[in-house]
């Protein structure tokens, strides 16, 4: 017998570890419950520009003490959004962000396309903005979730002496919604970063 688990893990440490997939039930749930989360979060925040949300989840973790406040957790550790293979495009309402959410080349086309029309402009400023989500981290029921939110801008400025470039700007903050028989709602918003 013993000899037995000790080949078992005498191979895995060989192996390495095994992924194992959660249930499709959990992952349908997820997903499900992450489009309408996420109906509300866009409904809550400004209204993006042409390829401002970035096309990959963010991976900025959520601090213990929201998760111990907001989602019950006892553990003593930061929270990290549940591994999943969808992709913003996947989940976000895309008929209500109008171009807002576009492929990494896109939005770096555009911002590389913006520039050179201020630079052969007469506008005074440009701002390009880049806003960031992570995947939400739901409650054991789904009535809680919570994601962080960032908001990075990056500056130029016309001056007499020339074009000069503006500190980047960035701000980011964990959203707590509830869900009710309504829907998602946001509870509060917590600030996590600022420069």
């Amino acid at each position: 017998m013993w000899r037995t688990a000790f080949c078992f893990v005498l191979a895995m440490s060989f192996v390495g570890p095994v992924a194992v997939k959660a249930d499709d039930g959990v992952d349908a749930r997820l997903e499900a419950e992450a489009r309408l989360l996420f109906k509300a979060v866009l409904a809550d925040e400004r209204a993006a520009e042409p390829c401002e949300l970035a096309p990959e989840w963010d991976t900025y973790s959520i601090p213990e003490a929201v998760g111990r406040d907001y989602l019950g957790l006892t553990l003593h550790a930061e929270l990290s959004s549940p591994f999943n293979a969808t992709k913003p495009q996947d989940i976000l309402d895309l008929a209500g962000i109008s171009g807002a959410l576009c492929s990494l080349e896109a939005a770096r086309k555009l911002a590389s396309e913006r520039r050179t029309q201020f630079e052969a402009g007469a506008s005074r400023t440009l701002l390009i903005q880049t806003t960031r989500y992570t995947f939400p981290v739901f409650s054991d029921d789904y009535r809680t979730a919570v994601l962080v939110v960032s908001h990075i801008a990056e500056g130029w400025a016309r001056t007499p002496d020339g074009l000069r470039r503006l500190p980047v700007e960035a701000v980011g903050y964990a959203a707590v919604y509830a869900r009710s028989d309504h829907g998602w709602s946001r509870v509060t918003t917590i600030q996590l970063f600022i420069t």
